[in-house]
């Protein structure tokens, strides 16, 4: 990516989803959340807590993933050795467990040694424990014969059916294994099947493999695991799984950790846990009349200007000030619905062989982003009620039921905090939800 000297490369450098890599796109980094990434710096740096766990949550494309990859100064590396995991390049994220995410980072820390001692390490981690269940198998086989001495044939029908063998032949056949745990199904099934009652053996195998990396590949240093994109998980169900019913596993992997995860468990009376929030606020807080946010309103904004400032050439003129402005305005702080909205527009000024991009290519941009935020709401009476009692409250006794959540996660309700916490329906359909809600009351 080289800053646009037209409309036709300017389009490529707003395509959305596509986070900043340090090292590689530094002329393009704005540093958003200055204040969040330099308190995290401290608390992984200073907190001597062998096994923290630092929570990091904001709506779905706010930047987080960009931030946490530019998380790690000169001080930070000079005393850990940082691995990141992007969970969408990990993860079938609408299908993931909290099995699949202790084996990837395994993986992710066995990819960093070269000599493959780790990799070594967790498969015989694997086969002890698969001898073990088959030691229980045989005591079980046992007692159900009544035989003393040798087990029959109801071992080796057990044994047959035992889930970790199943995953050992898999995994020792399969060369494309940790891809296909992405991918397929029935991958993550067997997996799944496997240590579904060891999952605790599987923890202590992962801080073995931790405790492997550091003596043979960290060079001294800590191990700082910086796990990003699990916050795009949008199911409720898997929510709760994974960060609530089993947390412990999480938090229980002994070295430094900063994850991201879902917004909605900000508010969760479950979670419990201190959560660092990112995210722009554009308008002051709805509920607390006396409470003045103009400078950090302002500050926002000229991010927003500067963001897309520096993927366009010096004193190269491809979009008009008033259509930079209406996007903002129309962004709800959220970086990736500004960057799509100005890409559409931007798309579209280049098939029609234009040069610039005005206020009217904005709009289109809106529309095409607007039907995305509408098509789950509009059909659902229930859903219009939800958004136009937050549309016109900024708060909801609803908070925390499916409907919401999911909403919440669909970026169709944003969330805030400005001194207290609030929320506002996206900007795209704010309209669309008062002629809904008004149709829905005649």
């Amino acid at each position: 990516m080289q800053p646009a000297t037209n409309i036709r490369e300017l389009a490529n450098n707003l395509i959305p989803d596509r986070p900043l890599i340090k090292g590689k796109d530094d002329q393009f980094y704005v540093s958003i959340y200055e204040d969040e990434i330099a308190d995290l710096r401290d608390s992984v740096i200073h907190d001597k807590i062998q096994a923290q766990t630092l929570f990091v949550s904001g709506q779905t494309g706010t930047g987080k993933t960009t931030a946490l990859h530019y998380l790690p100064d000169e001080e930070v590396e000079a005393d850990f050795h940082v691995v990141s995991l992007d969970a969408k390049n990990l993860f079938e994220l609408s299908d993931v467990s909290i099995i699949e995410i202790l084996i990837m980072i395994c993986y992710k820390l066995m990819d960093q040694d070269s000599t493959g001692q780790l990799s070594r390490e967790f498969k015989m981690a694997i086969e002890r424990l698969e001898k073990a269940s088959k030691g229980i198998l045989e005591e079980i086989t046992t007692k159900e014969s009544g035989l003393k001495t040798q087990a029959g044939g109801g071992l080796t029908a057990k044994a047959s059916l035992n889930p970790l063998s199943k995953f050992l032949s898999l995994f020792n056949l399969e060369a494309n294994f940790y891809t296909n745990l992405q991918a397929d199904k029935s991958y993550r099934m067997v997996t799944r099947e496997a240590f579904a009652f060891n999952k605790l053996q599987l923890l202590d195998i992962t801080n073995k493999i931790v405790e492997q990396f550091l003596e043979k590949v960290a060079n001294g240093k800590k191990l700082l695991l910086i796990i990003n994109e699990l916050d795009h998980i949008k199911n409720p169900s898997l929510i709760r799984e994974i960060f609530i019913v089993n947390r412990q596993f999480l938090k229980g992997i002994k070295c430094k950790k900063v994850l991201s995860v879902p917004v909605s468990l900000i508010d969760d009376a479950e979670f419990l846990e201190p959560v660092k929030f990112f995210g722009l606020k554009l308008q002051p807080n709805p509920i607390i009349s006396n409470h003045h946010d103009d400078d950090l309103i302002e500050k926002n904004r000229s991010i927003l200007k500067d963001l897309l400032a520096k993927r366009i050439a010096d004193k190269v003129d491809l979009i008009d000030p008033f259509a930079t402005k209406l996007a903002i305005e129309n962004s709800g702080g959220i970086l990736r619905q500004y960057i799509s909205i100005l890409h559409t527009a931007t798309k579209k000024v280049r098939r029609l062989k234009g040069k610039k991009v005005y206020e009217h290519n904005i709009k289109d941009g809106m529309s095409a982003f607007r039907q995305m935020l509408e098509r789950s709401v509009v059909v659902k009476t229930e859903k219009i009620t939800l958004l136009n009692e937050v549309r016109l409250n900024h708060q909801t006794e609803k908070a925390g039921t499916e409907n919401f959540i999911e909403c919440l996660l669909g970026n169709q309700i944003l969330f805030y905090t400005n001194s207290t916490s609030w929320y506002a329906v996206n900007p795209l359909i704010q309209e669309t939800i008062r002629l809904y809600a008004e149709r829905n009351n005649q």
